[in-house]
């Protein structure tokens, strides 16, 4: 293993595939790519600015990160079918995959596909140099981008979005494309590319499984570092096999039958490729004891061949002529040897079977065929295998020695040679025959000699060369002993199974060889009927699986659909359900048929019930609203008869009202005042099942033999009794549950109809006593909803506005009122829910609104207008006389102020009368005051102009403050002033503003008791000032409330008469305030006190325009 830093060092290639199925497979992973990134382009629409910069940033690493720190591992990879290409060791880039699984989890699909892609790119043109491995990449991040990105719920969809889990899912499909991918690469697809290509996927598959699996872990830990940045699914969505139960059993059944066949099918290839091998090495284990037998067999034949030659006759006594002839009779006689030779002792060659007058040249041995020669003088016997000179020499000659001895006294006088060819020698055809025809032709079979040269094979070529046994230990067990079995590449590049045997008993080897092809095409056929019976076991089971899990999840398809169909439209409640079914699913069906039929007669009583309501809802009258229920009753019932019978509201049985319906209703009558009397105590329904028995409670003379059953029920509404509702039967009966919830039901309606009915009665009598004495009231009164839409207009107020001719209910107040003042007034109303309007025709309206409430919070409003321009007119009088009195009084006071304090000039007083002069002087005082009052009033009111500056109200108030410690000290009240310093000036009369603050202030300290509290606060914003005064006094009643402000109003209630005043102040204030363009109010409770309010613009004309409207 070994790691490669930076692997760009080769050039950049790419092979179009060469074959139909490579060709098919690119258009078809191209038009799958295509369509992965349409599909995705909402993807591409989300991206912002920075959402391309790190797409471009990733692509990027996706190239680079492809071939940096790649892992070489070893393998055993075979080159292709007849091409002399050196297979690359598969290489593992640890970081290939963490640019494409990034782009999944930040960006989307399509980015992820992109960057896929260009990893795959990279490793195709460095690694793998096809053009299919760009789109194997971007497939995976396709897949890994879906499971991240999926939106199911439910614990695997959570697994699925880890992304260590969805790396496992995506690398399952490299399991199917490389063998598809690696299949295209080669030619032809026979046996021997299926073996290269199972060896390729056997090395490659662990290596890119591993680069998926690196790159899922990193993402894994990028996504724990980086959780904003990944994708967030929501996890709502059901998955597809939770839609039905068939899917569900589907989805649990098919995937384990699929395992379950797949687990068949790989192991019946595993035991046919091992039956194959094992079929293939017995048949190479015959082939080699064959073999060693042959070879035997042609020793023992030479050496006996040689012995009897030897000694058929005495040879050195014959003379030359003599040895040859008998030589060549030898050659002819025994077809074993081709060639005999005799050589003396000197090693010299005395006779030869091949001499020929033609040539008298003498044949030579070579130095060691002659030391093989000199060592058969000391031997009974030397056999000695002499190589070819040159490697693919036709044949090897096999010589064997023998000596020769004398007859008389066993002295060796020579050498016997005789040479015979292992291929041509007659005895061995049958065995090299036999090494040829293994497998059919495709396996071979070799002899090698005691230095693994081959000195046989049925390609002559390879005849001479070396032949390289494995070193590794046997990979399988034979019968054989002291041999090797072992798979190795054969010459042509494929793999071969060897069969390594050395010979007992000689220094030579056998080698027998079978294609690796052989095995697989013999595999192939053991197991391809197994296969395909599995295979069509495995359709058929998928299939039965089908039909068991529709089978099953019929019944509860049929449940779901008739429950679908009912919920969709209650129409559907006539159709029956029916589930063919005896288990736990059809028991459901039963029920749930039973519950469908009660459903329908639950349904059809609630419609009747809604019918009835309707009636009774349409209606306010009985002769409407009640045959409706009676018609209900009957029909719900089967009833002969149903009645109601009303008692007058007096009470009694005389002038009873009522309604009935049914064909025995009338004969039903002679009971009326009896079931009356029997329901007018009970709160529930009385049933009497059997008339005949009941003459203790009724009198049933009348009906008996026409009436059988009845069954009355009271009508009541809270605790009042209405009357009676009953029903009587022709025919025997017996009540179940249900009609007496209906029946209770429709007595409940009929009690709410009757109470309506009476309700509506009395308020509607309530409503035309109250619009008698609206209409008759001199005050215009106008009544308005929640929207200031008009219900109501006197014609007092139609007289004030001038609106008799016009249609003014349901308009809103702004349309139809012509003084804008009125309608802003009735809108918006002010604190003090009071104001005075002048009409056009000049008369002077003085308006109280109040809310009506309602049970959602305001209904509407009620505004009251009386005329007081009379009073007004009376007020100006006065207000002139007082004037005029006060301004003819302040000289008369003025000489009585004058002479009073001149008394004590003229001569000592004593005590009783400094007590009268103090008391004039008091009383002078108090007229003073009284005056000066009027006349600030007076000159206010006739709209003197205000002597506009800017005010600092902290310092006012912190100056009336001041001046008033003595009289809270005395009084021991609480003066607390909530007041920032510094506030914002205020634009308005200085001296008019202190005197309308200082008389609220003393108003607080005059009403405040002992050891109450005054609180003062103020604050300024950008618009307006505002000024609270708040004591804990006596507070005033809401009912004075309305008439505070008025001149020489006083309040007069327990704790308040002991203050003493002129009831001008708080009438100064408001003037005071309303000058400036402000406004002010109070809020009081009894027995808590009282908040006094200013409110005053701080620019004081903006104030008066938006006063008066502008």
């Amino acid at each position: 293993m070994t790691l490669d830093f930076f692997a760009f060092n080769s050039p950049f290639f790419l092979s179009w595939p060469t074959s139909l199925l490579g060709g098919g497979l690119l258009i078809g992973y191209f038009v799958l790519w295509l369509m992965g990134v349409v599909g995705s382009r909402a993807d591409w629409r989300r991206f912002t600015g920075a959402s391309w910069l790190v797409f471009f940033v990733l692509l990027l690493a996706a190239g680079l990160l492809a071939q940096l720190f790649v892992i070489r591992f070893p393998a055993d990879i075979f080159s292709p079918p007849n091409l002399p290409i050196e297979p690359q060791r598969p290489g593992l880039p640890i970081f290939s995959f963490l640019p494409a699984f990034l782009a999944a989890g930040w960006l989307g699909i399509g980015p992820a596909l992109m960057a896929g892609l260009i990893t795959g790119m990279v490793r195709a043109g460095w690694e793998t140099y096809s053009f299919l491995t760009p789109f194997e990449f971007a497939f995976v991040a396709a897949v890994f981008a879906w499971c991240v990105r999926q939106d199911y719920s439910g614990p695997l969809a959570r697994l699925l979005r880890q992304p260590i889990s969805a790396a496992t899912v995506a690398a399952s499909i490299l399991v199917f494309s490389l063998p598809l991918s690696y299949s295209a690469s080669v030619g032809s697809l026979d046996w021997a590319a299926v073996d290269y290509v199972l060896s390729v996927v056997w090395a490659a598959l662990p290596v890119f499984i591993g680069q998926i699996m690196i790159g899922g872990l990193l993402a894994q830990i990028a996504k724990r570092l980086w959780p904003t940045h990944w994708f967030r699914a929501k996890g709502q969505t059901p998955p597809p096999w939770l839609y039905s139960l068939n899917r569900k059993l589907l989805f649990a059944l098919v995937p384990l039958f699929g395992v379950g066949l797949l687990v068949a099918l790989i192991a019946n290839i595993i035991i046919a490729l091992n039956v194959s091998t094992e079929l293939s090495l017995r048949q190479m284990e015959r082939a080699a004891r064959i073999t060693d037998r042959d070879i035997s067999l042609f020793f023992q034949t030479g050496n006996s061949q040689m012995l009897e030659i030897a000694n058929r006759q005495d040879w050195f006594q014959l003379d030359s002529l003599g040895q040859t002839a008998g030589l060549l009779q030898s050659v002819r006689s025994v077809p074993f040897f081709r060639q005999l030779m005799l050589l003396n002792t000197q090693m010299e060659i005395v006779a030869n079977s091949d001499f020929s007058l033609e040539s008298a040249a003498t044949p030579q041995l070579t130095p060691e065929q002659l030391s093989a020669a000199q060592q058969a003088l000391d031997f009974p016997q030397v056999i000695t295998v002499f190589k070819p000179q040159a490697a693919g020499a036709p044949d090897v000659d096999v010589i064997f020695f023998t000596p020769v001895f004398a007859r008389d006294n066993r002295v060796a006088q020579g050498v016997l040679v005789g040479v015979t060819g292992l291929a041509s020698n007659p005895m061995m055809r049958s065995t090299f025959d036999n090494l040829s025809d293994i497998a059919d032709g495709a396996g071979r079979g070799l002899l090698l000699d005691e230095d693994n040269v081959v000195i046989y094979h049925p390609d002559q070529v390879f005849v001479g060369e070396q032949f390289v046994v494995s070193s590794a230990s046997s990979a399988f067990e034979s019968r054989l002993t002291n041999d090797s079995v072992y798979f190795d590449p054969a010459p042509d590049g494929t793999r071969r199974l060897v069969l390594y045997y050395p010979l007992p008993g000689h220094a030579w080897s056998a080698v027998i060889t079978i294609p690796n092809r052989v095995i697989l095409q013999q595999a192939f056929d053991i197991a391809s009927p197994i296969f395909g019976f599995l295979l069509v076991a495995g359709l058929v089971g998928l299939a039965v699986v089908s039909l068991i899990a529709r089978r099953l999840s019929q019944p509860a398809s049929q449940l779901a659909a008739a429950a679908q169909r009912i919920s969709e439209n209650e129409k559907q409640l006539v159709e029956p359900v029916i589930v063919n079914s005896e288990d736990e699913i059809g028991r459901a069906g039963v029920a749930f048929e039973r519950m469908r039929q009660k459903l329908q007669a639950r349904l059809s009583e609630l419609n009747l019930l809604l019918n009835i309501s309707k009636g009774v809802s349409s209606s306010l009258e009985l002769e409407t609203a009640l045959p409706a229920i009676l018609q209900g009753a009957l029909t719900a019932t089967q009833a002969a008869g149903v009645r109601i019978v009303l008692p007058p509201a007096t009470g009694g049985l005389v002038g009873l009202k009522t309604f009935q319906a049914g064909p025995v209703a009338d004969l039903m009558a002679a009971l009326d005042k009896g079931v009356l009397e029997l329901t007018r105590t009970e709160t529930r329904m009385a049933k009497i099942e059997n008339l005949a028995r009941a003459r203790a409670v009724l009198d049933v003379t009348s009906v008996i033999g026409r009436l059988t059953a009845l069954a009355a029920l009271p009508l009541r509404q809270e605790s009042m009794f209405y009357g009676t509702l009953w029903v009587g039967y022709d025919q025997p009966h017996t009540f179940t549950e249900a009609e007496t919830n209906l029946l209770t039901t429709l007595a409940g309606q009929a009690s709410v109809a009757i109470a309506n009915v009476r309700l509506f009665e009395a308020a509607e009598a309530e409503r035309s006593r109250l619009a008698a004495i609206i209409l008759s009231n001199p005050d215009a009164i106008i009544v308005t909803d929640r929207d200031h839409r008009i219900l109501l207009l006197n014609p007092a107020a139609e007289g004030a506005f001038e609106l008799t001719d016009q249609t003014v209910i349901g308009r809103t107040v702004a349309e139809v009122l012509p003084n804008r003042e009125v309608a802003q007034f009735i809108q918006e109303p002010p604190p003090g829910h009071t104001s005075e309007f002048v009409t056009a025709s000049g008369r002077i309206l003085y308006a109280v609104i109040s809310s009506i409430a309602g049970s959602e919070g305001e209904a509407g409003r009620v505004c009251v207008m009386r005329d007081v321009t009379h009073f007004k007119e009376l007020d100006e009088m006065k207000s002139e006389f007082v004037a005029t009195v006060s301004h003819d009084l302040r000289a008369p006071l003025t000489y009585m102020r004058g002479y009073a304090t001149m008394l004590p000039m003229v001569g000592a007083l004593n005590p009783k009368q400094q007590e009268f002069s103090d008391k004039i002087m008091l009383g002078i005082e108090q007229m003073t005051n009284l005056i000066d009052n009027l006349l600030d009033l007076g000159r206010i009111e006739a709209g003197v102009d205000l002597a506009v500056e800017p005010c600092r109200i902290d310092e006012i108030i912190y100056g009336i403050v001041d001046t008033r410690h003595p009289v809270t000290e005395t009084k021991q009240l609480t003066l607390q002033v909530d007041v920032p310093r510094n506030l914002p000036p205020v634009s308005g009369d200085a001296t008019l503003l202190r005197q309308a603050i200082t008389n609220l202030i003393d108003n607080a300290i005059k009403y405040t008791p002992s050891g109450g509290q005054v609180k003062i606060r103020a604050q300024v914003d950008e618009k307006y000032c505002q000024v609270a005064v708040t004591d804990t006094g006596v507070g005033i009643a809401p009912s004075d409330q309305a008439r505070l402000f008025e001149k020489f109003f006083r309040v007069n209630q327990r704790g308040s008469t002991s203050a003493k005043g002129s009831g001008l102040g708080l009438s100064i204030v408001k003037s005071v305030v309303e000058k400036h363009g402000g406004k002010v109010w109070l809020e009081s409770k009894l027995g808590k006190g009282s908040t006094f309010y200013i409110e005053i613009p701080r620019d004081r004309q903006n104030g008066i325009d938006a006063q008066s409207g502008v």
